[in-house]
């Protein structure tokens, strides 16, 4: 006879009950997801000792003297802290700067001992960051010196493993703000990648790791057009390949398990598929951007482009499933499946990328007609939603959306606040004051977990700065300068450039005219003190 393996509840409801890999004692996912008690009697998991970060097989031994000190610090970990780290990776991090993994399989590769340690390392030190405990934290380092000496030694191994412990380092170098290294291994991967054949669809290719792969190759894509341009660098994705099939359903494709791949039959995109097909679009929106800084701007050129532009967004959100679109229900929905925060980051960037096509028309002395009147009023639309679905995702405890780029946006939307306070209706300031601290205490606890985000507000300082040192309306003419501020968010951003063309943008914003100034004292008092808190 053979013996149930499935609790009664799911055996009531025939529906599959599915252990979680993450948490081997907890209730089934289902149980979880309906907020019921469980009654699986489950196996009882393995008692582990401290091992050595080389491996349960490995005997515990004093670490040698002359042991780099990431090497010592990482061998007294146990395999529950490793196992706490991968947990809070798949968390706040897994499906929202990329998707690399289908988490079942990858907890089956780590017990079964055939996770490759650099894939580990790598995914630890970004894990560890959003531990509660401080002395986790701090470990980031010493797995990011582990990851990178370990890809070293093994560079010529061209496999997915590496290309994704490459991602992975990569997305580390960004948090220590060492652009160059994450320009750097962002390059080897899509070296890789290549040479891999992923920008390829390969139907030989059994679901799961054919969908891997498709994850691994969009999740490149998405890279080089969020992360180049905030280094300074070239594309190297130069297009879109409209062959490769875009992403599945993330729920059907996490509970896909190798025993269904025969029968499994590919149902609809999912989440991560939209994302990609939005920030396709980015890519005009940073080239317009770009054409503003020439010392030509055809301005009935541009507003073509950019009416051309606000018609692709538009369209991309008519393609949405009625289930994709943002509301409550929706929301509730996908908070329920675990991917809230998935749902919430594809609308935060929906959200940012109208601000960034709208900002240009935010100066006060641009030539008003209804147009550019509408394109002002819909860039301060956009930046208070953006702040509004920030906070309700925060509020909601499980939505979680705490990835580095969400600071880099958030700065953004906070910008155009600040030309609500100084330049809106007295019913617009309360709103906009409102939702500048709500952004502010957004970005304090996003700075607990990345250190660059400390970078980024200095960043709306400087900008604040000139809002009050020039007339505040030339603060948003969009020149070199200010695409820096809007686009270049990796790099340095200072009052005094080095190059000509930063120094000719800088003098000309700061330049300082108390009688051309158009915002009264008192609002520049108010904008003062409210960035006292968040410089603080």
């Amino acid at each position: 006879m053979k013996h149930a393996t499935a609790c009664p509840e799911c055996r009531v409801t025939k529906i599959r009950c599915t252990q979680d890999p993450g948490d081997p004692q907890s209730a089934c996912l289902t149980c979880q997801r309906r907020n019921i008690k469980c009654s699986r009697l489950w196996k009882r998991p393995k008692v582990y000792t401290t091992v050595p970060w080389t491996g349960p097989n490995t005997c515990t031994i004093a670490p040698p003297a002359d042991l780099p000190q990431w090497d010592r610090e990482l061998r007294s970990l146990t395999p529950k802290e490793i196992s706490h780290f991968i947990q809070l990776y798949f968390k706040f991090v897994h499906d929202r700067p990329h998707s690399l993994f289908q988490e079942w399989t990858f907890w089956e590769q780590y017990h079964s001992g055939t996770l490759s340690d650099t894939m580990l390392a790598a995914l630890c030190a970004l894990g560890c960051r959003l531990s509660l405990d401080e002395a986790h934290r701090n470990l980031s380092t010493f797995f990011i010196s582990k990851a990178k000496s370990l890809i070293s030694q093994n560079l010529e191994d061209i496999s997915i493993s590496n290309v994704q412990a490459c991602i992975l380092l990569a997305n580390s170098y960004a948090a220590e703000q060492n652009h160059k290294l994450e320009g750097l291994y962002f390059g080897i991967a899509n070296r890789m990648a290549y040479i891999l054949g992923l920008h390829k669809q390969d139907n030989r290719d059994l679901p799961i790791l054919k969908e891997t792969k498709c994850r691994i190759w969009w999740s490149l894509f998405m890279a080089d057009r969020w992360c180049t341009p905030g280094l300074g660098l070239p594309r190297e994705i130069p297009f879109i390949n409209r062959s490769m099939e875009l992403p599945m359903d993330e729920r059907d494709f996490q509970l896909l398990r190798p025993a269904d791949e025969l029968s499994f039959e590919r149902q609809r995109n999912g989440l991560w598929a939209y994302n990609i097909t939005l920030v396709d679009i980015v890519d005009e929106i940073q080239d317009m951007n770009l054409s503003l800084t020439q010392d030509y701007v055809d301005r009935p050129t541009v507003d073509a482009q950019v009416q051309r532009i606000e018609a692709r967004l538009q369209d991309w959100h008519n393609s949405l499933p009625l289930y994709m679109i943002m509301n409550e229900p929706n929301l509730e929905r996908y908070r329920k499946q675990g991917t809230g925060g998935l749902f919430v980051g594809l609308h935060l960037g929906y959200h940012y990328f109208h601000t960034l096509l709208y900002f240009q028309y935010l100066e006060p002395n641009c030539e008003p007609n209804p147009r550019t009147i509408a394109y002002a009023s819909k860039c301060r639309s956009h930046g208070l939603s953006f702040s509004r679905l920030l906070w309700t995702a925060r509020g909601l405890g499980d939505c979680h959306v705490v990835f580095l780029t969400v600071a880099h946006m958030t700065i953004v939307s906070s910008s155009v606040l600040l030309h609500l306070l100084l330049f809106g209706n007295p019913e617009e300031v309360d709103t906009a004051k409102l939702q500048l601290t709500r952004n502010f205490e957004a970005l304090m606890e996003l700075s607990k977990y990345w250190p660059r985000v400390d970078k980024m507000k200095d960043r709306l300082f400087v900008f604040q700065e000139a809002c009050l040192r020039s007339s505040a309306a030339s603060t948003y003419t969009v020149n070199r300068w200010v695409v820096r501020f809007l686009l270049e968010y990796a790099l340095p951003f200072e009052r005094n450039g080095t190059d000509e063309d930063t120094c000719a943008a800088t003098a000309a914003v700061f330049k300082h005219s108390p009688s051309s100034s158009n915002v009264p004292l008192e609002r520049r008092i108010m904008l003062d003190k409210a960035l006292e808190d968040l410089r603080n």
